[in-house]
């Protein structure tokens, strides 16, 4: 090789990190996994609050009476 051929030459490690080839896959597992996470944090919420709101119905049904017609 002459001397201009090595000039031209990138590393190895540019030439990975300026290709776009699978970026769209990057940006797909991305997404999916956010999606995923904020799934699993509504998941949480529901389930934390769903003890106190039963009950509070329960509470509340206890304390009313039935009155037949």
């Amino acid at each position: 090789m002459t001397k201009v051929g090595l000039a031209r030459r990138k590393p190895a490690g540019l030439g990975f990190l300026a290709s776009e080839d699978g970026a769209v896959t990057v940006d797909w597992v991305v997404l999916t996994a956010a999606i995923v996470l904020m799934g699993v944090a509504a998941g949480f919420l529901v389930t934390s609050s769903v003890p106190e709101l039963a009950n509070k119905i329960d509470d509340t049904l206890q304390s009313m009476t039935v009155v037949p017609d």
